[in-house]
């Protein structure tokens, strides 16, 4: 019967962070992605004049025309031959205009009226890859009384039958279900060309997140299900992995459920994983690490030596994972360094045995440091691979980083955004950063998506800081001392940095900056007063509602746009 009850408390350990995994799970895949129902044609205008003309059963009064861009950067005209055989350039579109028009639905609204007989989309420069056309008649009805003449083709059946729909695409005006969102433009569209060999759209970062995105491209397919889905499964782990991270540095369980609770109904969290960012990647590596980092001064002090070179190793492989992924993980480097370096020299707790001379270690750290330069440079063969040149590969590295440095020490710097800000107002929230916004003027209804933090979990997480610190100056806790380190180091960085900012850099702090507010409230339940205990359970009841409140907007749901005035835009600098 006792083994029984230790096997259940086993699972029980298990079970908890299991199901709260799960429930977050459910919650944030909830209108993740459109699921069916995204054009798969294709009609690329891969060279200059090559048009696709509609050629209508009989003259029509047109209302507007809703096209879906694929893969492109040139530009096209579209134009129209009335039923007097008047010719009409109605737009000139260049796709390389920022933000790009791809992977999404896009409108030309026609003020005219004409009745037209053709209509002609032509190639100025390639190039344009249409997937879908959708055209409306002035009641609002899907044309399609019409054939397609492109000149010639070897499949003018397929495009015939995939371009002229009997029914309305589903979701063809533009939303975040069934479009690109924010910096999806680059990642997304990157890892697709990835996958086919394809000169790449955006390298201003390692390739590894993006190849990441890739994976989930290739079994979905190029549509918001397939770009969204590994950033949404790095999201999803993060949850157990910060629930871990808390129960080996706290010794509790209710400190882990805290710590996973918190990060689970944060909106930067909630938000930030739902699209195809690389950030989310970088934040589950880093955290990885620190925990591996933490683990291995853990028995390094227990004197479990072949236990801790295991987990430098560890350290290793997840920083080199980070490094990778976002040049940010070198922050890391502030904690890495000085710890490994003190452990493996100076540290006096060794064993009778031990056999680890300094040479030994100056082997291992060398061994590791190929290791962790292997694994980085490594991530740069699939963009090597699509260059299609018989450069070496050493020089390509060079020129890429090159690349890499100028736009970060360059463009960045001298190219503005309006929803930037600086590095000091990240954990007041003082600019919240709008990545969508739909609305609709006549039923006065609006969706929006915005990056910023729970204000219960971000603006505490300041006190909780403060209290952490004076702990650790009274009492020395080296598991304190480490978590405000990880905190300074992913953080004050951003002090020395000048490139514009935004407020979502924060995010790669915040598991730690929930590990210090998992403290402080561990700590106050410790305590005999049962003011702070009630305290506590406000606190977290406030966590979830705010949420609550907040999910319309961190999920881009509809809602009355009266409801974001009158109870989200607490401050004049909130816009969204």
């Amino acid at each position: 019967m006792l083994n029984l009850f230790k096997t259940l408390i086993n699972r029980r350990n298990w079970l908890i962070p299991l199901l709260m995994t799960i429930a977050y799970a459910i919650v944030s895949g909830i209108n993740l992605a459109q699921i069916g129902g995204n054009p798969n044609a294709t009609w690329m205008g891969n060279y200059e004049s090559k048009n696709i003309t509609f050629i209508f059963d009989k003259p029509t009064e047109f209302h507007s025309i809703r096209y879906f861009l694929g893969l492109s950067n040139g530009k096209f005209k579209v134009s129209a031959q009335t039923e007097s055989n008047v010719n009409l350039q109605i737009m000139e579109i260049d796709t390389s205009s920022f933000p790009p028009p791809v992977y999404q639905w896009n409108s030309i609204i026609l003020n005219q009226n004409l009745y037209i007989k053709q209509l002609s989309f032509s190639i100025e420069s390639p190039i344009v890859e249409f997937k879908q056309f959708a055209i409306f008649d002035n009641k609002g009805k899907l044309v399609t009384n019409y054939r397609i003449s492109i000149g010639y083709s070897n499949n003018l059946d397929k495009i015939d039958t995939l371009f002229a729909t009997k029914e309305a695409p589903k979701n063809y005006a533009p939303s975040i279900k069934s479009s690109i969102v924010y910096d999806e433009m680059y990642y997304a569209t990157t890892a697709y060309q990835y996958i086919n060999h394809i000169p790449l759209y955006a390298n201003n970062h390692p390739p590894l997140g993006t190849l990441i995105i890739s994976l989930g491209i290739l079994i979905f397919g190029m549509n918001p299900l397939g770009w969204r889905v590994m950033a949404y499964l790095c999201g999803v782990i993060t949850i157990p992995l910060i629930y871990c991270f808390a129960e080996k540095v706290f010794k509790s369980n209710r400190a882990a459920i805290f710590a996973a609770l918190l990060l689970m109904f944060d909106f930067m969290h909630f938000t930030i994983n739902r699209y195809a960012l690389i950030d989310s990647m970088v934040t589950l590596f880093i955290c990885a690490e620190y925990l591996m980092l933490f683990i291995y001064i853990e028995n390094q002090k227990l004197g479990n030596l072949n236990s801790a070179q295991n987990n430098l190793w560890g350290v290793a492989l997840f920083f080199a994972l980070a490094l990778a992924t976002k040049w940010t993980a070198l922050f890391s480097l502030a904690t890495l360094l000085p710890i490994v370096l003190y452990y493996e020299f100076f540290y006096i707790i060794q064993p009778a045995n031990n056999q680890n001379t300094k040479f030994n270690k100056l082997l291992k750290l060398a061994s590791i440091s190929i290791f962790i330069t292997t694994l980085y440079c490594s991530s740069f063969i699939p963009q090597y691979l699509t260059q299609g040149e018989s450069r070496n590969f050493l020089n390509f590295i060079i020129e890429q980083h090159l690349t890499m440095w100028h736009y970060h020490t360059g463009y960045a710097v001298t190219h503005h955004h309006e929803f930037e800000s600086s590095w000091w107002s990240w954990p007041l929230m003082l600019r919240p950063q709008q990545i969508y916004i739909w609305i609709n003027l006549i039923t006065k209804q609006s969706a929006s998506v915005v990056l910023m933090g729970n204000p219960a979990i971000w603006w505490f997480s300041i006190v909780a800081v403060l209290l952490m610190t004076m702990n650790f100056i009274k009492n020395r806790s080296w598991q304190l001392g480490f978590i405000l380190l990880a905190i300074a180091s992913q953080y004050l960085p951003y002090i020395l940095i000048k490139r514009t900012s935004f407020i979502y850099y924060l995010y790669a702090v915040t598991p730690f900056m929930i590990l210090a507010i998992t403290w402080t409230l561990d700590a106050a339940l410790k305590r005999p007063e049962t003011s702070l205990k009630k305290l506590v359970w406000i606190y977290l009841a406030l966590v979830i509602g705010l949420f609550i409140l907040f999910y319309p907007a961190i999920s881009g749901l509809e809602i009355q746009r009266d409801y974001t005035y009158r109870y989200l835009l607490w401050y004049q600098s909130w816009n969204f």
